[in-house]
């Protein structure tokens, strides 16, 4: 009986600890710069020389021109550096103007 008095006391402090944590966690937001200093957050999905695509939760698909744009900033770590030693760096890619 006490055992089982401990798993249950296990059990419920790992609950309330997850639960205490979700709210922590948040989801991935890219951000896109305008020139005019309006800045969209998002999912971007595509990018190429002429045009940056970013999901939207409202606005929804947005095809930006690159000459429209200050900068983009990805929230994910897209790069990743393996070192010889066997350490890893991982870093946000990054673009702008100048």
């Amino acid at each position: 009986m006490v055992r089982f008095r401990r798993v249950l006391l296990l059990i419920l402090i790992l609950g309330a600890v997850g639960i205490w944590l979700l709210p922590a966690t948040r989801s991935r937001a890219d951000t896109v710069v305008l020139i005019g200093g309006d800045i969209i957050e998002g999912l971007v999905t595509k990018q190429n020389k002429s045009v940056v695509v970013i999901e939207h939760e409202d606005l929804g698909r947005m095809e930006i021109p690159r000459s429209r744009i200050e900068s983009v900033t990805i929230d994910t770590p897209d790069v990743e550096i393996v070192l010889i030693e066997g350490d890893t760096i991982q870093g946000n890619a990054n673009w702008g103007r100048g």
